[in-house]
Parts: structure tokens; C-alpha cells; sequence
């Protein structure tokens, strides 16, 4: 009985036994993989959108606060003008 013959019967695996049974794994568990591929896309896709919608939250407060603050000069200054 060689080495090699000796320790793949005692539960030691040679380098070519091993990637076959990672690969017979894989292939029982394809679901696993796939699934956890579209989680991944998914988690990925849901941290840009609140990425962008925090953005664009505070972009519009600056908007608003800016608009807000031009809407009272100008109503200031009309209501001035008139008691002139």
C-alpha cells in the first residue's frame, strides 16, 4: 500500500481530491452560492439608494432653507417699499 493510498483512507486529502470535493460541494450547493450572490446584490443596490436619498435629503434642505431666507427679504423689503 503506497502513502498516498494509506492517508486518503485515513481522511487526509491529496491537493487533486480536495478541489474535487469543493467542487461536488458546490455543485450540491449551487442554491447557496446563487443565493447568496443576489443578497449581495441587493444589500449593495439598498446602501446606494440611501446613499443618494441622504444626498439629495440635505440637498433639498439647502434648497429650502435658501428659498425660505430670499422669500422673507423680499416680503421685508415689499412690505418697507409700501410704508414709504
Amino acid at each position: 500500500m503506497n502513502s498516498q493510498a494509506a492517508g486518503a483512507s485515513e481522511g487526509f486529502r491529496t491537493p487533486g481530491s480536495m478541489s474535487d470535493a469543493m467542487s461536488a460541494a458546490l455543485a450540491r450547493n449551487r442554491w447557496a452560492v446563487a443565493l447568496r450572490g443576489v443578497l449581495g446584490i441587493v444589500v449593495v443596490l439598498t446602501w446606494w439608494f440611501g446613499a443618494y436619498a441622504l444626498v439629495f435629503g440635505i440637498a433639498l434642505l439647502v434648497v429650502a432653507f435658501r428659498l425660505g431666507a430670499r422669500h422673507n427679504h423680499l416680503a421685508h423689503a415689499t412690505v418697507a417699499r409700501s410704508t414709504i
